[in-house]
């Protein structure tokens, strides 16, 4: 792969890195603390909130958790596919080590396996 379409795809890894902390960032707050715990969560409701308006609360809490958490994996993987290619270890599949096809490369960055090893598998 040449160094034009290296660096293509590292500057679209790096913009998606970017808009998934900033969505991060909207679910918690701008807040660096990952959990909290439950009596916190309980700590909110005075006695007045009923049951229902606890449980929406906290079902939307565990879908941010949720979210948070993929989006946690997505920059991880995002933050090894960098990696590799500062490393020379990028476009090779991770199944049989071919290289990744430029177009599925284009279309999923992140790509680990070539287009071959993906047909195998189904």
């Amino acid at each position: 792969m040449n160094a034009k379409s290296l660096s293509k795809l590292r500057q679209k890894l790096i913009s998606e890195r970017k808009l998934l902390e900033e969505e991060s960032k909207k679910i918690t707050g701008g807040n660096d603390q990952k959990t909290v715990s439950n009596s916190a969560i309980l700590g909110k409701f005075d006695t007045h909130v009923t049951s229902d308006e606890r449980a929406r609360f906290i079902s939307e809490f565990a879908d941010e958790i949720a979210i948070e958490k993929m989006l946690e994996a997505r920059i991880a993987l995002i933050d090894s596919t960098i990696a590799k290619i500062d490393q020379d270890k990028y476009s090779l599949c991770e199944n049989c080590g071919n290289l990744i096809e430029l177009k599925r490369l284009e279309a999923m960055p992140c790509a680990l396996f070539c287009a071959n090893c993906i047909k195998k598998q189904k």
